[in-house]
């Protein structure tokens, strides 16, 4: 995946895009925070994906587009109490949410989910975020409602104590 940024009209404005197989990539773009436009761009017989991808990378750069540093990425943590170490249920529950956490970021070029781990009575999930006050809005309206909104707290990690997947 690559994600790029540019503040354009006092807003964050993101142009993302990832390959979905070897002759289709994903373009999305939108303003930080909001759910934006998508495209599919397919092989042809007169064009090549990754060409065309490429090209359309550095046209966003030409145009000020940057790459976000990732060592300026925030990490987010959604903690959740549980019973005793976990169980089955339990970890199926955290891998829907990572799943359902990660569409969200990714999507709204918050950023992304770094996995989770459990301990003895929490689980926490942790994403790395460009924004902790937005992500953590979009994530709590998007938690309300659903199993996921019986979370016990939802904070800003120390980066130095990162792991990534």
């Amino acid at each position: 995946m690559i994600r790029l940024y540019k503040v354009m009209h006092d807003k964050l404005h993101y142009w993302e895009t990832w390959s979905k197989d070897e002759t289709t990539a994903i373009v999305y773009w939108g303003i930080v925070g909001y759910l934006g436009e998508y495209k599919e761009i397919k092989s042809g017989i007169f064009t090549n994906v990754a060409r065309t991808i490429q090209n359309q990378i550095n046209a966003k750069l030409r145009d000020g587009y940057e790459m976000f540093d990732n060592d300026n990425l925030l990490l987010l943590e959604i903690e959740y109490k549980i019973t005793d170490f976990e169980t089955t249920k339990e970890l199926h529950k955290r891998h829907r949410l990572e799943e359902k956490l990660d569409n969200l970021l990714s999507l709204t070029g918050l950023g992304h989910n770094n996995g989770g781990n459990s301990g003895e009575e929490t689980m926490e999930v942790e994403c790395a975020v460009i924004d902790f006050d937005m992500a953590k809005k979009a994530i709590e309206k998007e938690l309300k409602n659903t199993e996921f909104d019986d979370y016990k707290i939802i904070y800003q990690r120390d980066n130095k104590k990162a792991f990534q997947n």
